[in-house]
């Protein structure tokens, strides 16, 4: 069971929200935006609900310290609260300035069934032969930065480990070997 949380700072402390506001209403010139809340939301699963509850007090993040107990799955996000007069136009662009796509998505309003995600199956990583191989051919055929001597080594290596290589170890390891 996904157990949910709030938090907000109180007003005079949510200087985040102050500032965040009046960025938006100057650098994005959204004149209509009056107010703006940020609240933190935690959702947490593998706890029981006795546990939660006594953890809210206190921090979501810290509930396996708190209960000595296995790691529970914490899942945040922040929820931002915006008043005024906006057009959809105002509140895509506020989304666009707020969301950065690199480390933050929109997440969904409704409470998850679950947080554990879904694995997928694992699928066998093909290796390269270098065994049998000319060291010139490999080096010319996968475009390495690795010369003769380096990819005579690799050979050897992975000759006394009893594998082929991965086209990924190999790519690493010539990354890492070149002199750029």
């Amino acid at each position: 069971m996904v157990n949910r949380v709030y938090s907000e700072k109180r007003k005079e402390f949510s200087s985040a929200a102050a500032s965040l506001k009046e960025d938006i209403r100057s650098f994005l010139g959204i004149e209509g935006l009056t107010n703006l809340r940020i609240i933190n939301r935690y959702d947490v699963e593998l706890i029981d609900r006795e546990l939660f509850l006594s953890c809210i007090p206190n921090v979501a993040q810290c509930i396996s310290l708190i209960a000595a107990c296995s790691r529970p799955i914490v899942k945040s996000a922040v929820i931002y609260m915006l008043y005024g007069e906006l057009t959809e136009e105002n509140i895509e662009a506020i989304k666009h300035y707020i969301i950065n796509p690199v480390d933050s998505r929109e997440a969904e309003l409704g409470l998850p069934e679950t947080l554990i995600l879904p694995s997928e199956d694992v699928k066998d990583v093909e290796t390269v032969n270098i065994s049998g191989r000319s060291s010139v051919e490999l080096i010319k055929q996968y475009g390495l930065a690795m010369d003769e001597a380096d990819m005579d080594m690799l050979k050897a290596y992975f000759a006394d480990e009893n594998r082929e290589p991965t086209l990924t170890e190999i790519r690493v390891i010539d990354t890492y070997w070149s002199d750029h």
